[in-house]
C-alpha cells in the first residue's frame, strides 16, 4: 500500500507542478519575471565591443542653449549636413521626423552683418569711380570726353550692383525644406523616418507615402509574409525624402514592463516592407544583400564586407534582441557622441568670416596703400565664389558641383592661412603708419589713425575666426570620416524617452546605435521559445524524482534545491559564453516545488521504516553507514550473504585480575569508559561492532555496505586503538580508576566470512560466522605466545600496500584451523614510524632469514645483540629463548619439519 501511494504520488506531484508553470511561462506577466532574470544576466554578462564607426550626433542641451528652442530652422540641419559631406561621413541618420512642412526661414545672421558689409563694399567701388572722375578733371588729367565714358563706366557697374544686391537680398528669404533635402542630396547617404501607424492617418498628399514606397520599400526580400503588418504611416514630406538616400521605420517594440529589449528589422504595410531605420544604411554598407525573412532568423546573402553570409537570430515573435551598452546615454560609445552644437559653431564661424574678409576689402585703408586691396579682394572674391559654389551645388546635386565647391573652399581657406600667416597686414599698417606722421594736417592724420584701427581690428578677427574654424576642423575630420551619425534632439527636454535593462531613463536615439552596434559586432542574443520552457518545467521534474527516489528525502530535497537552483548558474554560464538565453523561472521552481513536495511525502510514508532500522542497527553500527543503510533500505535482507571481509577481535590483557580488585561499579564505570573509546575508533573507520564480550570486542570491516579498503581500515583502526589505548591508560591511572593499564591485543583477519541478520523477525542479530572469523578470534590469543599485541594475517596486509609497517613472524596452524598462514605483527603506520622502530624491523627480519635457514648459531647471536639494544620487544625475546632451548632447536632440526609452527594454545 505504502509503495502504491508512493508511486502515485511520484507522478501527480511532477505532472501538477509541471503543468501550472508550464501553464505560466506562456502568460504575459510572467514572461516579465523572466525578463527581470534575463536583466540581470545581461548586466553581469560583459559588454559587446563597440563598433567606432557608429557616432551620436546629438542635439544636447548645450546646442538647444546656444542656438535656441526645438525645433530649430531647418536650414541649420542643412547646414550641418553639409560639413557632414566635407568631413567624408559615411551616413547621416535622423532619429527626427520631417512629416510637416516648415514656415520659410530668414537668413538672421546675413541680414544683420553680411548684408550690410555687401552693401558698403559695393557703393564703396562706385564712390571710388566718381571720386577718381572728379578728381581726374580738377587735376586735369582727365578731359570731359573721358569724364563723360568713364562715367557710363562707373554707371554700368552700379546697375550690375544693384542687380547683385538685389539678388543677395532675395536671398536672405530661405525654404528651409527645400534646403534640408538639397543639404541631404548633397550628403549623399542621409536616411529620413518612416513612423508606422495602427491605423489610417490623414495626410496632406499621397506623394510622401508614393515616394516611400517606390524608394524605400525593401525589393526581392523573401518570406515578407512574416513581417509584422501596420495599416499606415507617417512619412517624411516630399521636399525632404525625394533627397534622402534612404528611410526606415522608427517603432519599437516596448516590453510589457516599458523596457525596450527588442526590435523588429523588418515590418510592412500592405504589400511593401521597410527596413528599421538603422537598418536601411546597414543594408547599403553591407552592399545590399539579398534578405530572407525566417522563423526564427533574418538572413543576409552576399554580404560586401566580411563573410558572405550573415544570419540575425530572431525570438519567436520575430524580434532581434539588442545587445544595450552598460552606460547610459551620454556615456555609451565613449567619445563618439558630438554635439550638433559643434556644426552650427563651425557655421557661424565661416558666416563670420565671410564678414570679416568683406571688411577687409571695403576698408578705406587701400586708399592710402599704393598697392592697393588686390589681395584683400582676392581673398573675398575666392571666399564669395566657394559660396557662390555652395549654393550651385547645393542647387544642382551634382556630384561634380559638390567637389568643385569643397576644392574651391581649401583653396580659399589655405589662401587665407597664407595671408594671415604672412606679414602682408603688417606691412599694410607700417605704410599706414608712415602716412599718418606724414599727414598735412591734423585731420587728415586722424583719419588714417581711424582707418589703420579699423584694419588692425579686421585682421585680428581673421585670425581668431581663422583659427577656430581650423580648430574645429581639425577636430571633427578625422570623428566625422566613414562614420554612421546618428542624429537625434537628446537634450533634457526631448520627449523621446524609455527605459532599457540597464537604465529606466534612456533616450530613444540611443536604440538605433545599439541595434547597428548588435549587427555590425555580431554580438547577437538568442532567447529560448516559451514551449522549451514549458517542457523543461514538465520533464525536468520527472527526471529529478525518479533518479533520485532510492535516495533519503533530506537528500532529495537538497538535490531538488540545489538543481533548481543550479538552473540559474547553468543558464547564466550558457547566456556568457553563448548569448542564448534559456529563461530558468518556470521550470526552477516547478522543480523546486515537485522535489519538496515529494521529498516530504517519501518522509512521512518511510519516517517509520527509518526508525526501525536506526534502533535496529543503532548499537552496533556508525552514524555514516546507518544513514546509507537509511536512505537505501534495500543493501539489508534476512539470512547471510559470503562476503569477502575483515574481522577484528580484541581482549584486555588480566582483565580478571583488575576486576577482582575493583567493587562492580567501578569496573562497570571503567569498562564502559575503555569500550566507548575504543569502539568510537571501529565506528569511526567506518566498521560495524558484532558484539561486546565482558572487556572483549568483536567487530568487522566490509558490511553491512561495501567497503573496498575494509583491510586498510581494521589496520588502522587498531593502531589507532593502542594510540589511544595509550592515552586513555595515562588519565586512568592519574584517576586511580584502574589498578594496573588496561593493554589490548588485537587479532585481525581477513577472507571469506558469512554475514548477515541472524534469527528472527522478533529477535535477530547481525553477526559473521566462518573459519576466516575463527582464525581472528585464535590470532588475539596468540599476541601472548609472541609478546605482541596487534596480529594480523599475511592476507590482511597484502591489500593494504605499503601504508603500514608489519613485522614477519612464523608460518602457523592455529588449534582448529588446518591451513598455514603467516603470521605479522603490526607495528605502525610506515609515514609515521619513528626510525628507531623501522631499524628495529630491519634487524629482527635479517636475524629472521637466519633463523629460517637453520643457522642456529648465527640466529642466536643476532637475536641477543638485538634483545640487547630492545630488551622490552616480546618477539625479539621469544625467538631468542627457541634459539637457547636445545630440545626445541633438536625438532626444528629435523628434516620432517615443514617450515610451520603448530600453536596448541588458543
Amino acid at each position: 500500500m505504502k509503495i502504491k501511494k508512493r508511486a502515485i504520488w511520484a507522478i501527480v506531484m511532477p505532472v501538477a507542478s509541471g503543468l501550472i508553470f508550464a501553464g505560466l511561462s506562456f502568460l504575459p506577466e510572467w514572461r516579465s519575471v523572466e525578463r527581470a532574470v534575463y536583466d540581470a544576466y545581461l548586466f553581469l554578462r560583459p559588454a559587446a565591443k563597440e563598433d567606432k564607426s557608429i557616432l551620436l550626433l546629438d542635439v544636447d542641451d548645450k546646442a538647444i542653449n546656444e542656438v535656441g528652442m526645438w525645433p530649430w530652422p531647418r536650414s541649420i540641419i542643412a547646414d550641418g549636413l553639409v560639413s557632414l559631406r566635407e568631413f567624408e561621413a559615411r551616413y547621416a541618420v535622423f532619429d527626427i521626423e520631417y512629416v510637416d512642412r516648415s514656415a520659410m526661414g530668414l537668413d538672421s545672421d546675413y541680414l544683420a552683418k553680411g548684408l550690410k558689409t555687401e552693401f558698403d563694399l559695393s557703393f564703396l567701388d562706385v564712390k571710388s569711380g566718381f571720386t577718381d572722375i572728379m578728381n581726374g578733371l580738377a587735376n586735369r588729367t582727365l578731359d570731359l570726353a573721358g569724364a563723360l565714358q568713364y562715367s557710363r563706366d562707373v554707371l554700368d557697374y552700379a546697375d550690375y550692383v544693384n542687380a547683385d544686391l538685389f539678388g543677395k537680398v532675395s536671398g536672405i528669404a530661405i525654404d528651409n525644406d527645400a534646403q534640408l533635402g538639397k543639404a541631404m542630396r548633397m550628403m549623399g547617404s542621409a536616411y529620413v523616418t518612416v513612423n508606422l501607424q495602427k491605423e489610417t492617418v490623414p495626410r496632406l498628399s499621397e506623394e510622401g507615402a508614393e515616394l516611400a514606397r517606390s524608394r524605400f520599400s525593401l525589393q526581392g526580400i523573401e518570406g515578407g509574409a512574416k513581417a509584422k503588418r501596420w495599416r499606415d504611416a507617417w512619412y517624411t514630406i516630399p521636399a525632404v525624402s525625394a533627397m534622402a538616400h534612404g528611410a526606415g521605420f522608427t517603432n519599437v517594440e516596448v516590453d510589457k514592463d516599458g523596457k525596450r529589449r527588442r526590435i523588429a528589422l523588418t515590418a510592412g504595410i500592405g504589400d511593401d516592407i521597410y527596413p528599421q531605420l538603422i537598418m536601411a544604411p546597414l543594408l547599403d554598407r553591407l552592399g545590399q544583400p539579398r534578405l530572407t525573412i525566417g522563423r526564427r532568423k533574418l538572413s543576409l546573402d552576399g554580404l560586401s564586407e566580411g563573410p558572405s553570409k550573415l544570419s540575425i537570430p530572431l525570438d519567436e515573435d520575430g524580434f532581434m534582441l539588442i545587445n544595450w551598452p552598460k552606460e547610459k546615454f551620454g556615456d555609451m560609445f565613449g567619445d563618439r557622441h558630438i554635439s550638433f552644437l559643434e556644426l552650427y559653431q563651425l557655421r557661424q564661424a565661416e558666416k563670420q568670416l565671410a564678414t570679416e574678409l568683406a571688411k577687409l576689402a571695403a576698408n578705406e585703408a587701400w586708399q592710402y596703400i599704393k598697392e592697393g586691396n588686390a589681395a584683400a579682394l582676392a581673398l573675398h572674391e575666392a571666399w564669395k565664389g566657394s559660396e557662390a559654389l555652395r549654393r550651385q551645388a547645393l542647387d544642382s546635386g551634382s556630384d561634380e558641383d559638390t567637389l568643385a565647391f569643397l576644392a574651391a573652399k581649401q583653396e580659399a581657406l589655405t589662401a587665407l592661412g597664407e595671408f594671415v600667416d604672412s606679414d602682408y597686414g603688417e606691412q599694410a599698417l607700417a605704410v599706414l603708419d608712415a602716412d599718418q606722421k606724414r599727414a598735412a594736417n591734423q585731420e587728415r592724420g586722424a583719419a588714417i589713425r581711424s582707418v589703420r584701427e579699423e584694419l588692425a581690428q579686421t585682421i585680428s578677427n581673421l585670425k581668431i575666426t581663422l583659427g577656430s574654424i581650423s580648430a574645429a576642423r581639425n577636430r571633427l575630420a578625422p570623428k566625422f570620416k566613414d562614420a554612421m551619425c546618428v542624429i537625434g534632439w537628446t537634450s533634457t527636454a526631448t520627449t523621446d524617452m524609455g527605459a532599457n535593462p540597464f537604465h529606466n531613463e534612456m533616450v530613444n536615439v540611443g536604440t538605433h546605435a545599439a541595434v547597428a552596434n548588435t549587427i555590425l559586432q555580431r554580438s547577437f542574443l538568442r532567447e529560448s521559445p516559451r514551449w522549451l520552457s514549458a517542457l523543461l518545467a514538465l520533464v525536468l521534474p520527472f527526471i529529478l524524482i525518479f533518479s533520485t527516489k532510492h535516495l533519503a528525502p533530506t537528500t532529495q530535497n537538497a538535490l531538488g534545491v540545489g538543481t533548481a537552483f543550479f538552473l540559474f548558474p547553468a543558464s547564466f554560464i550558457l547566456f556568457f559564453f553563448s548569448g542564448y538565453f534559456l529563461a530558468p523561472m518556470a521550470v526552477g521552481i516547478a522543480v523546486l516545488l515537485s522535489s519538496i513536495s515529494h521529498s516530504l511525502l517519501t518522509f512521512i510514508i518511510t519516517e517509520r521504516e527509518k526508525s526501525f532500522l536506526r534502533k535496529a542497527f543503532g548499537t552496533y553500527l556508525s552514524g555514516a553507514v546507518i544513514d546509507q543503510i537509511v536512505a537505501d533500505p534495500g543493501q539489508l535482507k534476512l539470512g547471510g550473504s559470503k562476503r569477502w571481509m575483515t574481522a577484528m577481535f580484541t581482549d584486555v590483557r588480566g582483565f580478571s585480575t583488575i576486576s577482582e580488585k575493583l567493587d562492580p561499579e567501578s569496573l562497570v564505570k571503567l569498562l564502559n569508559r575503555y569500550l566507548t573509546a575504543m569502539s568510537d575508533i571501529i565506528l569511526e573507520r567506518h566498521g560495524t561492532i558484532d558484539k561486546y564480550e565482558g572487556d572483549a570486542i568483536i567487530a568487522f570491516f566490509g558490511a553491512p555496505l561495501d567497503l573496498p579498503s575494509h583491510a586498510s581500515a581494521c589496520v588502522g583502526a587498531a593502531i589507532m586503538m593502542k594510540r589511544r589505548e595509550a592515552l586513555l591508560n595515562a588519565e586512568v591511572m592519574a584517576e586511580g580508576q584502574s589498578p594496573t593499564p588496561l593493554l589490548t591485543r588485537i587479532g585481525i583477519n581477513t577472507g571469506d566470512m558469512v554475514v548477515g541478520n541472524m534469527g528472527t523477525e522478533k529477535k535477530m542479530d547481525y553477526t559473521i560466522m566462518g573459519n576466516a572469523v575463527n582464525l581472528a578470534a585464535r590470532l588475539e590469543g596468540v599476541n601472548k605466545q609472541y609478546g605482541s599485541w596487534i596480529l594480523a594475517t599475511d592476507s590482511s596486509l597484502s591489500e593494504t600496500g605499503d601504508e603500514f609497517l608489519s613485522r614477519r613472524l612464523d608460518r602457523v596452524r592455529v588449534v582448529g584451523i588446518n591451513t598455514p598462514v603467516q603470521l605479522r605483527e603490526v607495528v605502525d603506520f610506515r609515514a609515521e614510524a619513528d626510525q628507531k622502530i623501522i631499524s628495529l624491523i630491519d634487524r629482527f627480519h635479517e636475524a629472521l632469514d637466519i633463523f629460517e635457514k637453520r643457522e642456529w648459531d648465527g640466529a642466536r647471536e643476532a637475536f641477543r645483540a638485538l634483545n640487547a639494544d630492545y630488551p622490552e620487544d616480546g618477539p625479539t625475546k621469544k625467538y631468542l629463548e627457541r634459539c637457547n632451548d636445545a630440545e626445541y632447536i633438536r625438532k626444528l632440526s629435523l628434516p620432517a619439519w615443514d617450515g610451520v609452527f603448530n600453536l596448541s594454545e588458543k
